[in-house]
């Protein structure tokens, strides 16, 4: 199924049932599909509403989540500095929802992604 049918799929059930389970889910497509067609600013207007919306109805792993993607997003952008805040903000909500392994894995992207800038500035 294509993004845009999966983006359908959860407006449905959004519309039908509670915003409460969907909206974050769905929130987060819609900023993943604008950025994929370049439309910049929506995605960036539109990941900070899946964000708050996560945190809204207390989804710490949606939360996470979204601030992961965001933080790609800035970071192809390269809009670094935004970047290693959102990718802080998810390292800091995996921690919180339990998840050793994602702090871990994500730590180490983490690294990998900015180890160029700490040797720049040297």
């Amino acid at each position: 199924m294509s993004l845009k049918g999966q983006s359908s799929n959860l407006k449905c059930n959004r519309e039908k049932g509670s915003s409460w389970n969907f909206e974050s889910k769905y929130l987060l497509l819609q900023a993943e599909e604008h950025f994929c067609n370049d439309n910049i600013d929506d995605a960036k207007f539109i990941y900070d509403k899946a964000i708050s919306s996560a945190k809204t109805h207390k989804w710490v792993h949606e939360e996470a989540i979204a601030y992961e993607l965001a933080a790609n997003f800035y970071f192809n952008l390269k809009e670094y500095s935004i970047s290693l805040e959102y990718f802080t903000a998810a390292h800091e909500k995996y921690q919180k929802w339990g998840s050793v392994y994602k702090v871990t894995r994500l730590y180490k992207c983490i690294q990998e992604k900015f180890a160029r800038f700490s040797l720049q500035g040297n």
